[in-house]
């Protein structure tokens, strides 16, 4: 069966990543075009709750590896642009990078206690 768009196109299928229908599919315009809307109709039926529950758990963790992910190569960049500085250097740059980052654990011990004397009764 073939399904046509309001623009006269054939619809393609694509993936819902919304929180209410996570994975499931849809017939959609295949321009994307702002000026049609680019749902058309669904291709599969309504999933369970269940099956919600666990696509929006694997979303979560897919995200969570991803941002990891993003912090490792962060890093890596790093210890690559490190290694290509001669060895005083390094230890410039190390104790510098040391240094913002003690400077950021303060801030934020500073704020966590302004917070929690907002939340402690006196």
């Amino acid at each position: 069966m073939t399904v046509r768009c309001a623009c006269g196109l054939e619809a393609v299928i694509r993936t819902s990543w919304t929180n209410q229908n996570p994975g499931r599919s849809f017939y959609s315009c295949p321009t994307l075009s702002p000026t049609y809307v680019n749902f058309l109709r669904w291709y599969d039926p309504p999933m369970c709750q269940r099956s919600i529950q666990i696509i929006l758990g694997l979303l979560r963790k897919h995200n969570e590896l991803e941002e990891i992910l993003a912090m490792v190569e962060e890093k890596r960049v790093i210890i690559e642009e490190l290694e290509r500085l001669p060895g005083n250097l390094v230890v410039y740059k190390t104790r510098e990078h040391l240094k913002r980052i003690q400077k950021a654990v303060l801030v934020e011990v500073i704020e966590l206690k302004k917070e929690l004397r907002l939340h402690v009764p006196l």
